[in-house]
C-alpha cells in the first residue's frame, strides 16, 4: 500500500469526523438537550481528532508544529463546525441557529486568517466579518422565522417526543391515572335472609 496514500487518508478521517463530531456536539447540545457529559466526552473527541489529523498533516508537508497553530486550528475546527451545525438545524431552533452561525463565521474566518495568513494585517477583515456576522445574526434570529411557516420550526428534541407520546397513552387510557376502584361492600355479598331462613340444628 502506498505511504502516502496511508497517511493521508488518516489524515482525512481524522480532520473531518474531528469537525463532525464537533459540529453535532455543539448544534445537538442545544437542539436535543440531554446528558451534557455525553457532549463533552463527544467535543473532546473531536478535538483529539482534529488535533491527530492536522499534526500529521503539518508533518507530512515538513511543516513547524507549535502549541499556537494546533490552537489556531482547533480553533478553526469549532468555527467550521458551528457553521455546519447551524446550517443543518436552522429550523429546529432558529434563534440558536442564528447564535451558532454569527459565532462560527467570525471565529472560522479569524483563526484561519492567523493560520495561514500570519504575516499579514486583518484588522481591516475582522472588522468587515464582523458587521456580516452582525448583519446574518439579525436576518436569521428576526427576519427569516417571519416567514418560514410554523409547521416548519419543529423541535428536534427526543424528550419532548417521548413526552408527547407519553401524554398520549396516558390521555387514550385515563384508567392508567385513575384506576377504577372497587367496592367492597358488593364483593361476595351475604344473603343474611337466607342465614335466618336455615333451620337451626338441635
Amino acid at each position: 500500500m502506498n505511504r502516502e496514500l496511508k497517511y493521508n487518508f488518516i489524515i482525512h478521517l481524522c480532520k473531518y469526523l474531528g469537525i463532525g463530531l464537533l459540529s453535532g456536539s455543539i448544534v445537538h447540545a442545544g437542539t436535543l438537550g440531554g446528558n451534557n457529559i455525553k457532549y463533552i466526552v463527544l467535543i473532546s473527541f473531536g478535538i483529539l481528532l482534529t488535533v491527530v489529523g492536522n499534526y500529521l498533516e503539518y508533518k507530512l508537508k515538513n511543516i513547524k508544529v507549535g502549541s499556537k497553530l494546533l490552537f489556531l486550528t482547533i480553533g478553526l475546527a469549532f468555527g467550521t463546525g458551528m457553521l455546519s451545525g447551524s446550517i443543518q438545524h436552522y429550523l429546529d431552533n432558529p434563534m440558536y441557529g442564528a447564535v451558532l452561525f454569527s459565532i462560527g463565521l467570525v471565529l472560522a474566518f479569524v483563526t484561519l486568517a492567523y493560520k495561514d495568513y500570519y504575516n499579514e494585517k486583518h484588522i481591516k477583515s475582522i472588522i468587515f466579518i464582523l458587521v456580516i456576522s452582525f448583519i446574518s445574526y439579525v436576518i436569521l434570529a428576526n427576519i427569516i422565522p417571519k416567514f418560514i411557516p410554523q409547521s416548519f420550526l419543529s423541535k428536534h428534541n427526543h424528550s419532548n417526543k417521548y413526552e408527547h407520546s407519553e401524554t398520549n397513552i396516558i390521555k387514550n387510557n385515563p384508567s392508567i391515572i385513575n384506576p377504577p376502584t372497587q367496592n367492597h361492600s358488593d364483593e361476595n355479598p351475604i344473603n343474611h335472609n337466607h342465614i335466618h331462613d336455615k333451620p337451626h340444628q338441635k
